[in-house]
């Protein structure tokens, strides 16, 4: 595993109703990321590590409600990776989509490096995900 450079890879948000990016984020500021490492993107508020390398996005609600996706691409457009929320949207693969509907307050996480988005009430800004719940958060 060796250090990963982030210039030229970009994060585009996708309206799942007309299929167009409403939100193009270049990553190539942060630099570059160590094996395992992470970085974050973010709202303002949300509280996370200093040392975490992060992008703050100056609005609370920068992401849409689904049905909608996320990819990160690299420069030339071509798709690394993908997340699909909210619903379901045809041209993206099943691994991709993480839940059927909006289960409200809680948060979409990764627990194994390319396996499957799994639902949490335990939001962990800028750590590694922990654990997964299957039941709607406060219940």
């Amino acid at each position: 595993d060796a250090t990963v450079s982030l210039e030229g890879l970009v994060v585009l948000m996708l309206n799942g109703d007309n299929g167009q990016v409403y939100r193009r984020i270049q990553l190539g500021t942060l630099g570059e990321l160590a094996p395992k490492a992470l970085a974050l993107i973010a709202g303002p508020s949300v509280e996370a590590p200093a040392d975490v390398p992060q992008l703050r996005i100056q609005s609370a609600g920068f992401i849409q409600n689904g049905p909608d996706a996320i990819v990160l691409a690299d420069q030339d457009g071509r798709e690394l990776d993908a997340l699909v929320y909210g619903g379901r949207l045809d041209g993206f693969d099943e691994e991709a989509h993480a839940l059927g509907e909006d289960r409200g307050e809680g948060s979409l996480v990764r627990l194994e490096e390319g396996g499957a988005f799994v639902w949490t009430c335990r939001a962990s800004p800028g750590l590694p995900n922990t654990e997964a719940f299957e039941e709607p958060c406060g219940l």
